[in-house]
């Protein structure tokens, strides 16, 4: 976040600056909330065996687990038409489930093989996504003359439709940790790099004349976002996390992890530059 926080700072420097001169350049910070299908990735956390010690009941866990994200997305743009522009953006994504867990191992199976105990742990699952591409926006109040309009509401609103392209890199991480164990933590992680697709619509308003902080609106879209499937650093691809020797289906290319944060997002922005 504070990488995030400093190359926000920076854009707004050099956007103000290029923007006294002939008022073309402007960036756009974006807050999303969004929705993934993570068909697989559920269904990998599903089959965990360590899903059924969950404290968390499935109705607030399994269903919820990776689908709910948060999106932030930073863009600077170049206007040579009155109606469009054009520019690169840069995006991070993520979501995240915690679950407590407990299991019963045996103390001492020699000395007392029929004694238990309990052990407490805690897993968290997550999914990260950064994208960088070009993108470019059409300004429907200006295609369609809103200044003309009688009313001063009308002249000044913002409606505009735009789509961004790029390149995005995706992991899947798994962390754990349980007390009184031998391994009481692990972690590692999966990734795949693919394209990242985006179509959306903006409603904003001018809330002052210069160009600095110029307009604040919100906007909604879809994005076409889907992983093939995932490898470690190795290489090696990531599978259900169940029993190999009791499943037949173990190791099938069908069966596969991938991530998909396809979906939904809507959120808030803020232009800073030209209206």
């Amino acid at each position: 976040m504070k990488h995030l926080i400093t190359t926000l700072i920076i854009f707004i420097s050099i956007s103000n600056i290029l923007a006294q001169d002939k008022h073309d350049f402007s960036i756009e910070f974006n807050v999303n909330g969004s929705y993934h299908n993570m068909e697989r990735a559920n269904n990998y956390i599903a089959e965990d065996p360590a899903y059924k010690y969950m404290s968390v009941s499935p109705e607030k866990g399994y269903l919820n687990t990776l689908n709910l994200g948060l999106d932030y997305t930073l863009g600077i743009s170049y206007q040579p038409f009155n109606f469009m522009d054009f520019g690169v953006f840069v995006n991070y994504q993520s979501s995240r489930f915690n679950r407590t867990s407990s299991s019963q191992y045996y103390v001492d199976p020699v000395s007392y093989p029929d004694s238990t105990n309990t052990q407490y742990g805690n897993i968290r699952n997550e999914t990260n996504a950064f994208s960088f591409g070009i993108s470019s926006t059409l300004y429907i109040n200006k295609l369609l003359h809103f200044d003309r309009f009688n009313t001063i509401f009308l002249k000044k609103i913002i409606i505009s439709t735009g789509i961004k392209g790029g390149i995005g890199f995706s992991s899947f991480n798994e962390q754990s940790g349980f007390e009184n164990s031998i391994s009481d933590y692990t972690n590692f992680q999966y990734m795949a790099t693919n394209f990242n697709g985006r179509a959306e619509l903006g409603v904003a308003y001018p809330i002052c004349n210069h160009s600095f902080f110029s307009s604040i609106g919100v906007k909604i879209g879809y994005q076409l976002f889907k992983t093939s499937p995932l490898k470690n650093h190795a290489g090696v691809h990531l599978y259900p996390n169940d029993d190999p020797f009791s499943n037949d289906d173990y190791l099938d290319p069908d069966k596969k992890v991938s991530l998909d944060f396809s979906g939904v997002y809507y959120g808030v922005y803020l232009r800073i530059g030209k209206h």
